[in-house]
Formats: C-alpha cells, sequence, structure tokens
C-alpha cells in the first residue's frame, strides 16, 4: 500500500506589490488546472511571508519524478507564479525499513562507518574533526543502510572550514546612502553591535521607489558588505485629506444605488437595503465612496444571508459542520469536522469535538459554523484560544530540569506539578526564564507529571461550542 506524504513547504510567498497579504494558496502536481482551481492550502495567520504545511496523496501516483507546484494569492486578489518542488515516488513493498548503520565522509574522503541501533528513524549526532580539511569550501556526505543491507542516497551539505578561529570585531564607524548618491559617514562609540538610531531626509528624493544602502566598519579598517532596504518616497502634494462627496453600493452583480451625503472626511451611512428581489442564500453587498475630487475608491465587500420568511422558528436537522483558526475562508471552504457518534447528521443538536494540530504559541481566533438539511451555513460561532509553551523534561542527578518554548510578550511562568496525570496539579513555582528545575524530587518520587502556564489563576482547555449554539 502507497502511503501519504507529507510535504511541508517553508515558502516566503511575498506579494511585491508593496508588501501585500498572503490569504490563500493552492497546490497541484504536473498539469496547472487553473488559479483558485487547484487544492486549496490552509493559511493561518494572513501575511507577507507565510509558513505552509500540507499532504499530497500519493496513492494514485507511480514510482518516478513528480514537480508539486506551490502558489499564493494576495489580499488584492492577485494569484502569483507557481513554485514547482521536486517530489519523488520510490517503489517498494510498502513495508518500513530499519537503518541499521551509518556512513558519513568530507569531499572524496574515504568513509567513516558507523553501527547504529537499528530502527526505522535514528538521531545524528557526532563530533565531526575538521583537521584534515584546508580552509575553503566543503562537502559533507551522510547515508544510510536498511536491514536489507541495502544502502541509501548519499545526503550532502556545503561545509566552509574558516583559515583560522573568528575572532568578535569592533564596530566604528556607520555610513549610509540612498541610490547612488554621497555616502554620509557616522563615528559610533566602538562596540561588538551598535544600534542605528537616525532620522533620515528624503527631501531631496523625488516621488516613486528608492533604495537605502548601510554598511559597518571594523576595528581593522574593513568595511562590511552594504545592507539595502526598499522604501517609497509618497508625492507630498497628494498627502491632504479628501472629502467624501457620494456613496453607492449594490448586491451581487446589480446596478449599484448612488447615494449624495454631506462632505466630510468621514460618514456614516444608514441605508436600509431591500433584499425582496434576492433569493435565499448567500449574497455579498458592495461599498464604495467617491472623493471631492471625483475619485471612487476600491469597493469594500461584506456578506449577507437571505433567509425565507418565517413566523416562528423552524427545526432543522444539522448536515455539516466545519471550523476555521483565524481567517474565515467563507461557507463551505473550513475544514470539515467528523461525523458525530452515530456517524450521520441527522439531528437538530449534536455534540461535536476536534483537535486543533500544528498551532504556533500565541492568541488565536477559531470559528465554527454549521450546515442544516436545506444547505444553508449559520453565520460563524468565534471563540479564542491561547496555545501554550512547549514543555521538554530532562533528569540531572535526583532533580528534574523543564525547559520550554513561548512567544514574545510573556514575562512570567508558572510551574504545575501532579503525581497522577489526572490529579490536582499546584504551583511549585515561578519563573521569568523559560528553564525551571525541581531540585531533588527524583530521590522522593518515582512519576510525576508537569504543567507550565502563562497565569497563576489555573489551568485551562478549549473546547469548541455546541452544535447546539448554531440551530436555525
Amino acid at each position: 500500500m502507497k502511503q501519504l506524504v507529507l510535504l511541508v513547504a517553508l515558502l516566503a510567498c511575498v506579494c511585491a506589490a508593496y508588501a501585500q497579504t498572503i490569504t490563500q494558496a493552492e497546490w497541484f502536481v504536473g498539469t496547472d488546472p487553473g488559479q483558485g482551481l487547484a487544492n486549496p492550502i490552509t493559511v493561518g495567520t494572513p501575511d507577507d511571508s507565510v509558513n505552509l504545511s500540507f499532504t499530497v496523496p500519493t496513492g494514485s501516483l507511480t514510482p518516478g519524478l513528480y514537480r508539486v507546484f506551490v502558489r499564493c494569492r494576495s489580499n488584492g486578489g492577485v494569484w502569483g507564479a507557481p513554485s514547482p518542488w521536486l517530489l519523488m515516488i520510490a517503489p517498494g513493498d510498502g513495508v518500513a525499513r530499519l537503518v541499521t548503520a551509518v556512513e558519513y565522509w568530507f569531499d572524496s574522503n574515504a568513509p567513516t562507518f558507523l553501527d547504529v541501533t537499528d530502527d526505522d528513524s535514528i538521531t545524528f549526532n557526532q563530533i565531526l574533526s575538521t583537521a584534515s580539511l584546508n580552509p575553503g569550501l566543503h562537502r559533507f556526505y551522510l547515508r544510510c543502510r536498511d536491514d536489507l543491507g541495502r544502502w541509501g542516497a548519499a545526503h550532502n551539505v556545503l561545509l566552509s572550514v574558516a583559515a583560522s578561529p573568528p575572532l568578535a570585531r569592533l564596530v566604528t564607524a556607520v555610513e549610509y546612502w540612498f541610490d547612488s548618491g554621497t555616502p554620509t559617514f557616522l563615528d559610533v562609540t566602538d562596540d561588538d553591535s551598535v544600534s542605528f538610531s537616525q532620522i533620515l531626509s528624503t527631501a531631496s528624493l523625488i516621488p516613486g521607489l528608492h533604495r537605502f544602502y548601510l554598511r559597518c566598519r571594523d576595528d581593522l579598517g574593513r568595511w562590511g558588505a552594504a545592507h539595502v532596504a526598499l522604501f517609497v518616497v509618497a508625492d507630498s502634494t497628494q498627502a491632504i485629506t479628501r472629502l467624501i462627496t457620494e456613496i453607492e453600493y449594490w448586491v451581487d452583480d446589480n446596478p449599484p444605488t448612488l447615494v449624495d451625503v454631506a462632505d466630510a472626511a468621514e460618514v456614516d451611512i444608514n441605508e436600509l437595503i431591500g433584499t425582496s428581489g434576492l433569493g435565499v442564500g448567500l449574497h455579498y453587498v458592495y461599498m464604495r465612496c467617491r472623493d471631492d475630487l471625483g475619485r471612487w475608491g476600491a469597493a469594500d465587500r461584506r456578506a449577507l444571508i437571505v433567509t425565507s420568511p418565517f413566523v416562528q422558528s423552524e427545526p432543522r436537522e444539522l448536515s455539516a459542520a466545519e471550523f476555521f483558526v483565524n481567517v474565515d475562508p467563507g461557507p463551505g471552504n473550513g475544514i470539515a469536522i467528523p461525523l458525530p457518534q452515530d456517524s450521520v447528521w441527522d439531528e437538530g443538536e449534536e455534540t461535536v469535538e476536534t483537535v486543533i494540530p500544528g498551532l504556533p504559541i500565541g492568541l488565536h481566533q477559531v470559528g465554527i459554523r454549521f450546515r442544516d438539511d436545506l444547505g444553508r451555513w449559520s453565520m460563524p460561532i468565534l471563540d479564542s484560544l491561547i496555545v501554550g509553551p512547549v514543555v521538554t523534561i530532562r533528569s540531572s542527578g535526583t532533580d528534574v530540569i523543564l525547559d520550554w518554548l513561548s512567544g514574545p510578550g510573556v514575562d512570567q511562568f508558572y510551574i504545575y506539578r501532579a503525581t497522577i496525570p489526572t490529579g490536582s496539579f499546584a504551583v511549585i513555582g515561578s519563573t521569568a526564564a523559560q528553564t525551571y528545575t525541581d531540585v531533588g524530587i527524583i530521590a522522593t518520587e518515582t512519576k510525576l507529571f508537569y504543567q507550565v502556564t502563562f497565569s497563576a489563576e489555573g489551568l485551562s482547555s478549549f473546547r469548541l461550542p455546541e452544535a447546539a449554539s448554531a440551530r436555525e
């Protein structure tokens, strides 16, 4: 049986149109089905660069080399060019093999053989001597042998050997310039790192795109490579607050309705939008404004759901449920929640639970919506959750040492301990660091359970709302 291959693509899908935000992504193998028609990829937090993770089913692919393409879409509605990734489907008998030996070498030197504990995956942790290598660029090779005696292909990475141990140098001066202009020299206090805090005048620059260059000189008088950053100088004649003179709105592809408003920099529109001519279901309302120079702005789009008239609410049966994290992809485009315990969505109320893996540390918003037996999606129910630090536990003598990773903005952590997983966790200490030592505890206990939180107010958990809250 062919298994699924998890393809993790760490992409910097940067939109070039002045740091636009990535809101959608998709992948396809081989032939391009067209923009927006490929397999969707969930985008966590929209940004000008994102990390994408998705799974490519290989059950229908024969052994060989394939190209997997990934592309992103900006908040301006523009799809980028697809980026290709190679995917190799190897023939096999579907049996997981064990690694029995490893060998490694530099350049074309003789390999060093290592006998390892047989396992389907191993950790290579070896101190490599470079004493025999000349200063310069080299290649390091590594390959493994399985329990059938077959050697795999060698993986290689580039390695640079320095002529002598590098010494930390001091920054003694800085200079900067715009485009091809004359550099401005700054004498700074000698240090191994300096903070550049300078007010830069752009009065001599014409409106448009420019490059800013910055480089440093060390205490041996050597100038480093110049760092460059792009920036835009706006036309100061256009930086004037304009007045809104008119507003127009429309639903779907219907003709616009024009509203003449009192000229002002900000206006409130309180307009009753008739829905008598709209069908039951999801629609979109568009609205845009015109300024006192006669220029129309971009249209803002909002979702509108038209329901059938009723005297009193009519209970419906649920037929599906989905959730999304941070960004709402729209009804029917979220992550499907598995069927209830009886395997059928056939009641007005259903209890659903799901696990959301892979979320980074920090605050997230989760939404859930339900679809009834008439095919109508409910409005999303929103809640928030905080993903806490990831804890690793190790021993040192009779001490237990906890280490964890955390996101920014946390200045205090609280450590809880219990003797059983479902027991009562009690606070044993707090720290601003991302490590804690439970001194001498191994001498008195045989098994312990730990948790680390941002707060001393107790542990918390998250569960999606009950399906009943999305009932028609």
